[in-house]
């Protein structure tokens, strides 16, 4: 994959990810505060959302963007919190009492949010002149 593909597929996932996990998690939020009975159909949702869009997206982050960047600094920071997010889902995936459950996925939505919004402003300009240099 070339530097330009990584840079696209890159900006592609961070959109889809804020849609289909971040503002998904949000809603089910929502939802619940509203109506707890019509929760469990969609934090499953969120849990399939997860695994069908995050994890595929920190797995190719750290095999194939991070290594292009690897005496930065943002990276150390980055893999941090991917392993943050990585207990906070399984903290959520085990927890009984729903309203926590909901809780710990709140909390994952707005970290999310501010991780690729760091990843947007400050990984991507970095990504885009090691391109510009090649």
């Amino acid at each position: 994959m070339s530097r330009r593909d990584i840079i696209e597929r890159l900006v592609r996932e961070h959109e889809i990810i804020e849609r289909a996990v971040v503002e998904y998690i949000k809603m089910v939020y929502r939802e619940y505060s509203r109506d707890p009975s019509r929760y469990e159909e969609h934090v499953a949702k969120v849990f399939e959302n997860i695994r069908e869009y995050l994890i595929p997206h920190v797995e190719f982050e750290e095999k194939e963007v991070f290594p292009l960047l690897r005496d930065s600094r943002i990276v150390d920071e980055l893999l941090e919190e991917h392993r943050q997010y990585l207990k906070m889902l399984e903290k959520a995936k085990v927890e009984d009492r729903m309203v926590w459950k909901i809780g710990v996925l709140e909390e994952l939505a707005e970290k999310l949010h501010e991780h690729v919004r760091k990843e947007n402003e400050e990984l991507l300009p970095l990504l885009v002149a090691a391109v510009s240099s090649c």
